[in-house]
C-alpha cells in the first residue's frame, strides 16, 4: 500500500527511521479503507502513547514543541489543556478552537474519547489526531478549515517527534541494558571478582589461590548456567523420562551445564511456583471443580496425584502432591484433626482413617489451587436450594428446575 503523506514518500524503503514510522501510523489509521488495518494503527499508537506516558512521568512532564516559539506543556501525569493552550495561542483562530471543542465532545460521545477537552490525556490527543479527519468523513459532516487543518498537522507533527524520541530512549535503554533472557542467574553466594564474562567462568579457588598462595583451602568452582540452558535441560528430561537432577548429574562435565544436582532443586522451586501460579489465576473465581485423584506408592512413600478441570474456563491444571500417611494409627501431630476427632484418634475410635487422610491431601489441594479461598467445606450446600434439588425424591414427590435470562437456577 503506498502512503498518501508526502513525508513517507521521502523515505527509503529498506531504512525507516522511528519517526517515519510514527507518521505511517498515523497516515494508516486516517487513510486505511479497511476498519481492521485501521484498528492496527490505532492499536499500535497507543502503546506509543503510553510509552511516551511513562517517559513523562519519570521526567516531571514535557513539552511538544509544534514551532521554536509555539509549545505544549503536558503534565507528568500526562494530561494536556487544550482549551487553554489555544485560547492563549495568538496563532491560532477562535474558530479553529470552537471547531475543535465541539470535534472533540462529538468523539466522546461516540466513545472514542474519555477525557476532557480541558483536561485530556495524552493517549486521547494521539487517537484525536488519528481519527478526527476520518470520524468527521464518516458522519458526513463539513471538512475542517483550512485553518483547522494546519493547526491540527502541526498539533500532529509535534505528537510524532515526541512519540518518536520516547521510543528511542527506551530502545537505548535496553540496549545498554541488555535482554533478560541473556543474563545469568546470580549466585546465592558472595560475589567475586571475574576475569571474564564467559559462560563457564574459572575456577574461584584458582583465583584466590593466584591472589592468596598460603591460603591452605581452595574453594569448588562455582558455574552459572544459562537460563536457555535450564528450560532446555528440564525439557530434554522430560522427552527421555528422566528427573531433572538425574539429568544434571550426566552434565556435570559438559561445558554448557556443569553445574551440581542439588542446584536444580532450585530450578524446580521456580519452575513449580511459576505453574502454580498460573493454575491459581486460570482458577480465579470458579465455582465447580472436577477432580480425578489417585494415590500411588512412589519411591515407597504413598503420593496423591490429583488432576483438576474447570467446566467454565475449559481449562485442566495438575495440582500439587501430597504424601499419605500410612498405617492404622495416627502419631502426634500427623494430621491436622477437629478438637473432636483429635479426642476419639487418641482413643482410637476412628475408623477409615486413611479416607480421611485421603480427603485432607484433597483439601490441600484446592486450597494450593485458590491461593486458600476454596476448601472442601466450600461445596457443603448445607440446607440451600441446591441442596434439596440433589435429594434423592419419592414416588409422590416431583422436582421442577428453571434457568432464567442471567442463567440463575431456581428451584
Amino acid at each position: 500500500m503506498k502512503p498518501s503523506n508526502p513525508r513517507l514518500e521521502q523515505l527509503d524503503a529498506s531504512v525507516v527511521s522511528t519517526c517515519g514510522l510514527m507518521y505511517y501510523l498515523f497516515d494508516l489509521a486516517e487513510t486505511a479503507r479497511l476498519d481492521a488495518k485501521s484498528s492496527f494503527a490505532l492499536s499500535h499508537l497507543k502503546k506509543c502513547a503510553l510509552i511516551a506516558v511513562g517517559r513523562l512521568n519519570n521526567d516531571g512532564g514535557g513539552f511538544c514543541y509544534l514551532t521554536e516559539s509555539r509549545r505544549l506543556q503536558i503534565q507528568g501525569s500526562g494530561v494536556v489543556n487544550l482549551r487553554g493552550f489555544m485560547h492563549e495561542d495568538d496563532d491560532t483562530h477562535g474558530n479553529v478552537l470552537v471547531a475543535f471543542s465541539k470535534l472533540w465532545a462529538d468523539m466522546k460521545t461516540a466513545t472514542i474519547l474519555s477525557s476532557a477537552f480541558d483536561a485530556a490525556s495524552f493517549m486521547d490527543l494521539t487517537v484525536f489526531l488519528a481519527k478526527c479527519v476520518k470520524f468527521k468523513r464518516s458522519r458526513k459532516a463539513h471538512a475542517l478549515s483550512s485553518n483547522g487543518l494546519a493547526f491540527r498537522n502541526l498539533l500532529r507533527n509535534a505528537v510524532v517527534k515526541f512519540l518518536a524520541s520516547s521510543i528511542d530512549v527506551l530502545v537505548m535503554q535496553a540496549q545498554v541494558n541488555g535482554d533478560i533472557e541473556q543474563r545469568q542467574i546470580p549466585s546465592r553466594g558472595r560475589r567475586r571478582r571475574r576475569s571474564s564474562d564467559a559462560l563457564v567462568p574459572a575456577v574461584d579457588g584458582d583465583e584466590e589461590a593466584e591472589e592468596n598462595p598460603s591460603s591452605s583451602k581452595a574453594r569448588k568452582g562455582r558455574v552459572q548456567v544459562d537460563m536457555n540452558t535450564i528450560w532446555e535441560m528440564h525439557e530434554h528430561a522430560n522427552e527421555i523420562g528422566l528427573s531433572l537432577p538425574a539429568y544434571v548429574q550426566t552434565k556435570e562435565r559438559d561445558r554448557h551445564g556443569g553445574c551440581h544436582a542439588q542446584t536444580c532443586q532450585m530450578w524446580l522451586r521456580k519452575i513449580h511456583k511459576m505453574y502454580a501460579t498460573r493454575s491459581s489465576l486460570s482458577f480465579l473465581d470458579v465455582q465447580q471443580v472436577n477432580v480425578i485423584t489417585d494415590a500411588s506408592r512412589f519411591s515407597g512413600r504413598e503420593t496423591l496425584i490429583s488432576v483438576a478441570y474447570s467446566p467454565e474456563n475449559n481449562v485442566a491444571v495438575y495440582l500439587n502432591n501430597q504424601f499419605l500417611r500410612s498405617g492404622r494409627h495416627v502419631g502426634p501431630e500427623d494430621l491436622l484433626l477437629e478438637g473432636t476427632l483429635d479426642m476419639l484418634v487418641a482413643q482410637r475410635k476412628v475408623q477409615r482413617i486413611a479416607a480421611y487422610a485421603q480427603l485432607e491431601a484433597i483439601n490441600n489441594q484446592l486450597k494450593h489451587l485458590s491461593d486458600g479461598k476454596m476448601t472442601i467445606a466450600s461445596f457443603d450446600f448445607g440446607k440451600s436450594g441446591l441442596a434439596k434439588a440433589m435429594q434423592p425424591l419419592t414416588p409422590s414427590q416431583l422436582r421442577v428446575v428453571t434457568r432464567d435470562s442471567n442463567s440463575l437456577v431456581t428451584l
